[in-house]
């Protein structure tokens, strides 16, 4: 079956999530083998993105010497940080100084331009890969087969594991 590779490695990630899920012994049975069949496509594209690009330590440690100047902290000296309605975490600032740590990563990416293109322009291939169609022999189980308890997005996701031709 042809899919995108970004197809296989969110099925790999649901599998993943799912390791511990009662389910048929089918089902179970196809899981492990289809991950089998998934991991070296995962494993290539985990090299890649672990890929170190220079000047990414140098960068990453002024980065934080900024964050460290403007950003909260709690008891243990943890970075305080806050979930919002994105969904992403955010930092929380000392006093009004989100401004001021905003100014200085900006002057940071300017410092760093040569290593932050070189990072997007490795994020752009990765981006690529994903988009090619490969080739996986997924094996398939029957719906009845499936765990009970699955929602909707993980039935999305596991569709080419399903045996369609079930009577």
């Amino acid at each position: 079956m042809k899919m995108k590779l970004k197809d296989v490695l969110e099925i790999m990630a649901e599998l993943k999530r799912m390791e511990n899920v009662e389910s048929s012994v089918e089902f179970s049975y196809a899981a492990m083998k289809n991950f089998s069949v998934g991991e070296p496509e995962t494993e290539i594209v985990k090299k890649i993105a672990m890929q170190s690009v220079d000047g990414a330590e140098e960068y990453r440690t002024e980065r934080q010497k900024i964050i460290e100047k403007y950003v909260e902290k709690d008891d243990k000296g943890n970075i305080k940080t806050q979930r919002q309605a994105d969904g992403q975490n955010h930092y929380i600032f000392v006093d009004d100084n989100q401004s001021k740590f905003l100014k200085e990563i900006d002057e940071l990416n300017k410092t760093f331009s040569d290593y932050i293109k070189n990072v997007e322009e490795r994020q752009d291939k990765i981006n690529k890969l994903v988009e090619k169609e490969i080739d996986v022999n997924f094996i398939k189980v029957k719906l009845s087969q499936f765990p009970n308890k699955i929602s909707p997005r993980q039935m999305k996701v596991l569709s080419p594991m399903i045996d369609e031709e079930e009577k």
